[in-house]
């Protein structure tokens, strides 16, 4: 499978419909074909939702292009802030 890497500096986490941390700077590479592993370098979290989000209803949304990016995430890690998510593509 050949390998890329993507650099953003926008995008947001999700539990639901509500943010649980801002993107400001992200780095986003293929683990599998159509699943990408995001290194999150720099991101404001809200100081609610950081701690009490539902980690069944996370959702990954990368400002990158027009449509950007986004799919079903799974929290690798918090420091660093570490994802993996399935890009949903469009049909």
């Amino acid at each position: 499978m050949p390998s890329f890497v993507l650099h953003g500096t926008a995008g947001c986490l999700k539990s639901g419909s509500r943010v649980v941390t801002e993107l400001r700077g992200w780095r986003a590479e293929a683990v599998e074909v159509g699943r990408l592993r995001v290194a999150v370098t720099a991101h404001t979290p809200d100081p609610y939702w950081w701690e009490h989000y539902n980690p069944d209803r996370l959702k990954l949304d990368l400002a990158l292009g027009r449509r950007g990016l986004r799919g079903p995430a799974t929290l690798i890690s918090t420091e660093p802030l570490v994802l993996e998510f399935d890009h949903e593509s469009e049909a």
